[in-house]
């Protein structure tokens, strides 16, 4: 039966709104993708560093949603997807590092002396990555100096700087020890450092 103007003007003045605690309506990931995507692909390139990859992610979290994930309500549809788009990178970064081709070995000899201490203590990391991600030349540097890594220490350096994973969350995603964990974040941080200085900035500043 083809339905009526008057119809046609209820449907079209009352939108669906997704509850909390309930899949998504179809009208609902339709406005979301066309609100959000852009936002969500800004996220996903700060932490991946590639295009094809970030569109991908963004294309899973949208999926995730089509395929029944159910709106908390306790956030806007906004960080709700964020959220889910993390897990999508927590994923990635899982994969990257433990891929065939990808060392998962970091030797200690050279970090600590034969009574187990530090040859030189881990400094804190001198730069603030989620404060900085809004400052496209650091957001561009960032991105290429972590291309530079070992799969796992950028793996392991994204996830713990960016997305806050504590150290024991690291060992069980990764299957490897505390001190190994601070090994690798170590070696990732002055590499980084290294790095982003011969690009111009230090201690989070660009240099004059």
């Amino acid at each position: 039966m083809v339905p009526t103007m008057d119809n046609q003007e209820s449907s079209s003045s009352a939108p669906q709104i997704t509850p909390a605690g309930a899949i998504v309506a179809e009208a609902d990931i339709e406005r979301w993708a066309t609100e959000y995507a852009d936002a969500l692909f800004r996220y996903a390139m700060s932490r991946v560093g590639n295009r094809e990859v970030a569109l991908e992610l963004v294309q899973e979290t949208f999926l995730a949603v089509v395929k029944g994930a159910e709106f908390n309500g306790r956030s806007s549809p906004k960080t709700w997807l964020i959220g889910i788009l993390r897990h999508k990178i927590v994923d990635h970064f899982r994969r990257v590092a433990r891929s065939p081709d990808s060392p998962v070995a970091d030797p200690e000899a050279e970090l600590f002396a034969e009574n187990g201490q530090w040859l030189a203590p881990p400094g804190a990391w001198p730069f603030d990555p989620s404060r900085a991600l809004d400052r496209k030349q650091f957001r561009k540097a960032l991105q290429l100096c972590l291309q530079g890594l070992q799969a796992k220490r950028a793996s392991i350096f994204v996830l713990r700087e960016m997305e806050g994973l504590s150290t024991e969350e690291l060992c069980k995603e990764f299957e490897t020890t505390t001190t190994n964990v601070w090994v690798i974040l170590h070696r990732a941080r002055l590499a980084l450092r290294a790095c982003l200085e011969r690009s111009g900035f230090v201690h989070g500043k660009e240099l004059g």
